[in-house]
């Protein structure tokens, strides 16, 4: 049984120590984040696969618009689920097994029916979830139906936020709307991400959030590329309650956002040449919103059941400026930045199973994130559920 007392995370951040080094591979550990963090926590929806979309370009939002419409999902490589639109247009997100016996209730990946219908034993429910029939069971042995699992389905919490579906496993901590520090004004429903991308890669996916959120690895891991282009000195971090907004200014301003693209606040009065290159906006706990002036690049760092050692990692890419996002790679070394990431996260979890590996301390002064997702881990798992 975990102690909290081991993994307290003070929050003064000058008398903190980090995470346990046990935390980034102990099963038990990622067991309670899923029961705890994950199952109290707004979950994105993966957009659909690169392969899916060549038979089919639509994005998921624009798939998920006629009545019947479904579309079947795993989250952990463990919880089969499925969005639900039904006859009235309500989306609604239901598990993907039959109270009955398990079965899976959508065994395609998406499509539209009039009905759910279990494909084992014939039981079928209204696309909102309601029970209809079920061959062998009438009003006389009915009782037998609602015994146990419930006649209808269970539903899940379920949310939008620009384009994107958010589902909860059980009662959210707070609502999503309250949550994000920068919108995601500028991608349409209808907007078709570019680079779709999915792979598992190595390293415990609370490893690959605090190398997101830190300061000091830019000018060494990414020395040869994102180190280059941004101004490091100007790199500011804004600590909200369910959020962490991170952003710098461009080395060279003509990289960077036009003035009237954000608000007057990142605007440098005594500089007004200063451009922003980046705004990376943070949302626990594992979604990461960030916004360029080509568009916006989605991150999702996804826990895999019973595997701590690695990461399913999710990356979409919405261009809202395409002139500019062909020099993606050039300018904003998105191709670089990613896989120097991907690398060092293989070699941190080599470390953290050391029996050498300690509990590191925060730099008061450009540590404030990682220490604010230290401490917020801590809380989700040990003080609040």
């Amino acid at each position: 049984m975990l102690d909290p007392r081991d993994y307290y995370i003070d929050e003064n951040i000058t008398e903190a120590l980090a995470l346990h080094p046990s935390t980034f591979h102990n099963p038990e550990f990622l067991q309670k984040e899923l029961d705890t963090i994950f199952s109290h926590s707004w979950l994105f929806v993966p957009q659909r696969a690169e392969k899916e979309m060549k038979k089919d370009p639509r994005p998921l939002a624009e798939v998920l618009q006629e009545a019947g419409s479904y579309f079947e999902f795993t989250l952990f490589d463990s919880e089969p689920l499925f969005l639900q639109i039904d006859t009235d247009g309500f989306a609604h997100c239901f598990p993907n097994c039959c109270p009955h016996d398990n079965f899976p209730l959508r065994t395609d990946k998406c499509g539209t029916s009039k009905f759910i219908k279990c494909k084992q034993h014939g039981r079928i429910f209204s696309c909102a979830g309601k029970f209809i029939a079920h061959p062998g069971f009438d009003a006389s042995n009915g009782k037998q139906i609602t015994k146990g699992a419930g006649s209808n389905l269970k539903e899940l919490p379920l949310t939008r936020w620009g384009p994107f579906f958010f589902i909860a496993l059980g009662e959210p901590f707070a609502k999503l709307q309250h949550m994000p520090t920068y919108p995601l004004s500028s991608i349409p429903d209808n907007r078709v991400p570019i680079g779709n991308e999915e792979e598992v890669v190595d390293g415990n996916w609370k490893q690959h959030v605090r190398n997101y959120l830190d300061y000091f690895h830019i000018a060494e891991i990414h020395a040869k590329s994102f180190a280059k282009v941004v101004d490091i000195n100007s790199y500011r971090t804004e600590c909200n309650p369910h959020s962490v907004l991170q952003w710098a200014y461009a080395r060279n301003p003509a990289h960077g956002f036009d003035p009237h693209e954000l608000p007057r606040r990142f605007q440098d009065p005594n500089h007004p040449e200063k451009r922003v290159y980046a705004l990376w906006d943070f949302i626990p706990p594992n979604f990461a919103s960030n916004r360029y002036p080509w568009g916006y690049s989605i991150n999702v760092w996804m826990p895999i059941k019973n595997n701590p050692a690695q990461t399913r990692l999710y990356r979409y890419h919405y261009v809202t400026d395409a002139e500019k996002y062909k020099k993606k790679d050039e300018i904003w070394k998105d191709e670089d930045v990613n896989q120097e990431d991907i690398d060092a996260m293989r070699e941190a979890w080599r470390g953290a199973k050391s029996r050498f590996a300690s509990r590191g301390t925060f730099s008061p002064e450009k540590e404030q994130a990682t220490h604010w997702f230290h401490h917020w881990v801590y809380e989700m798992m040990f003080e609040k559920y």
